[in-house]
């Protein structure tokens, strides 16, 4: 279970949340620069039971990395994220072939762990497609807004076919949900940074064709 608070912010706040971090001396671990696209069948099979397949191509520190991941049953409320999740690191060749036709899911696609419980715990009657894409640039801040308690904070600047938006992802143990949500929230208001709880996940917002500020 994937359990984060997830905070929505304007072009303003997200260039001084950036200020704020390095005034406090927290550091700037990397940056990610990701294209994220996801595949469901022709009928929306996964969608209707509340899971997500994406694949996921990341630019970091010179070099591609590839991902795939499934998701399910997301629930926000109130700046709170949790999600089951299941990632799985793919090879260039496979990533490609897939995205590239993804028809070919069904047979390339138990070449990989993770993909072979998709097709076999989610399988699908239409054929799969690409139902769409966004980038985001990930900047991952390591913060530490309790003593002795390091988290990594993850800031995004996202580009949907639509618009841009912008977020915050603090990613915790659930046992830490709390207490990471509070300090946060703190931090934001002593450094009056406005901000909203994110009301959809940058998903839902895709397929709804629609940013929520």
């Amino acid at each position: 279970m994937e359990t984060e608070v997830k905070l929505r912010i304007n072009e303003e706040a997200y260039q001084k949340v950036q200020e704020k971090f390095l005034e406090k001396g927290f550091s700037l671990k990397e940056i990610d620069n990701q294209t994220n696209i996801f595949l469901d069948g022709q009928n929306r099979e996964m969608s209707k039971k509340r899971y997500v397949l994406r694949f996921r191509k990341i630019f970091r520190k010179d070099k591609y990395i590839y991902y795939t991941t499934l998701k399910g049953n997301a629930n926000l409320s109130n700046g709170i994220s949790k999600i089951e999740e299941f990632e799985e690191e793919i090879s260039q060749e496979l990533f490609e072939e897939i995205v590239a036709d993804p028809t070919k899911l069904p047979e390339l696609g138990l070449k990989q762990k993770l993909l072979t419980k998709v097709l076999t715990e989610h399988p699908i009657q239409s054929k799969y497609e690409i139902i769409g894409q966004f980038t985001t640039n990930r900047k991952k801040f390591l913060i530490e807004f309790v003593e002795n308690k390091p988290w990594t904070l993850e800031l995004d600047e996202t580009e949907f076919p639509f618009g841009k938006a912008y977020e915050i992802e603090l990613e915790v143990p659930e046992t830490e949900i709390n207490i990471a949500k509070e300090s946060l929230e703190k931090f934001m208001a002593e450094s009056n940074i406005p901000y909203t709880y994110s009301k959809n996940n940058k998903f839902v917002n895709l397929m709804k064709g629609s940013i929520d500020q």
